[in-house]
């Protein structure tokens, strides 16, 4: 005799947010590096985040930037990630 079990799923998926830690609150000099903290809340475990920052600084290279957050932590190039925490931090030189 067989036995079969239905059943309905329904997936919803939610907007992650960000919340910034480290907000830069003045314009920096010529030449000095500026450090945005922030942390991403999503109640998805198995979810990954692509970063889009635009510095405003248009004369620069890197002013626009676009940072994969993954699985995987990150420590390079001005950027670190924490894939447990969900908080990453980013460095810019205007």
């Amino acid at each position: 005799m067989a036995h079969f079990l239905i059943a309905e799923v329904t997936v919803t998926n939610v907007d992650p947010t960000v919340a910034i830690a480290g907000a830069p609150t003045e314009i920096p000099l010529e030449g000095s590096p500026i450090t945005l903290s922030a942390s991403v809340t999503d109640p998805g475990t198995l979810d990954t985040f692509t970063l889009d920052i635009t510095w405003g600084d248009p004369l620069s290279p890197g002013d626009e930037q676009s940072i994969e957050l993954g699985t995987a932590p990150i420590s390079s190039g001005g950027v670190t990630w924490d894939p447990a925490t969900r908080a990453f931090t980013v460095e810019h030189q205007y």
